[in-house]
């Protein structure tokens, strides 16, 4: 039986760079949700140009999909000791989609990691990663963090 880790926490909060360090700790492979998703859509795959027709509207891609999209991770991580999510799930129907996955796949959630971190660290993280990274999520981190920059 694998073993699935997830890890949790807001935006900016640590949760890549936790997951590279217990992954490569424990022999795990890090699924980042982010990744996967970027990877899906650039290799236009079926899940992949669904996914980018919600984003194309604005709206999120909904829990159906995304249960899908982890169905597939699961099902292709089966022979791998274990799996660190990162970024999945993030709602309460996401939990309770998971748990159902893992259960038709006779497979268990190990653990679950929560991380927290202060909201103006967190905006403070934003802004150094959007200087440093470019990424494009996090183009307004810059803004938020100034103007949070007095609570």
């Amino acid at each position: 039986m694998m073993k699935i880790i997830i890890v949790m926490g807001p935006p900016y909060s640590g949760k890549g760079t936790q997951c590279e360090i217990i992954s490569k700790a424990l022999g795990f492979e890090h699924i980042s949700t982010g990744e996967r998703c970027r990877q899906e859509k650039l290799n236009k795959t079926e899940i992949g140009q669904i996914m980018a027709s919600f984003e194309e509207k604005g709206d999120l891609v909904p829990d159906a999909i995304m249960k899908k999209l982890f169905g597939q991770i699961i099902d292709e991580n089966k022979k791998n000791k274990g799996i660190i999510l990162d970024g999945y799930p993030r709602t309460k129907k996401q939990v309770d989609d998971l748990i159902e996955l893992t259960k038709a796949r006779n497979e268990k959630i190990s653990l679950v990691i929560n991380i927290d971190v202060p909201k103006h660290e967190l905006l403070k993280r934003a802004a150094k990663r959007a200087e440093v990274s470019n990424r494009e999520d996090d183009k307004d981190a810059r803004n938020s963090y100034e103007k949070s920059a007095d609570f």
